[in-house]
């Protein structure tokens, strides 16, 4: 990351931190990391160390069966993270298997 960037991670952290207060409690299994931010290289390490839990990059796709000759499986890797709100919401209108 940018050291220009650190002051406004942090305070990213706090909200999260403030966010999340309400559930250490309950055990956090991990953090998923989903949007634009989460391609920010390094950042999801910086969370994980900060919140002490394990952060995972979000990936809607890892479980959605797809044409490779259709769709260019670098581009699906890199806008996984961005993707993840429509993927849900089209997933919802998805006959059950």
């Amino acid at each position: 990351l940018i050291p220009f960037m650190l002051p406004v991670i942090k305070g990213l952290i706090r909200k999260i931190k403030e966010s999340l207060d309400p559930f250490y409690p309950l055990g956090l299994g991990k953090i998923i990391f989903s949007g634009g931010g989460a391609k920010l290289e390094g950042l999801d390490r910086i969370l994980s160390q900060e919140l002490s839990s394990p952060v995972e990059v979000a990936n809607p796709f890892k479980n959605i069966v797809y044409d490779i000759k259709q769709f260019d499986p670098e581009y699906i890797n890199y806008s996984a993270p961005m993707a993840a709100v429509a993927v849900g919401l089209a997933a919802r209108h998805m006959p059950k298997l």
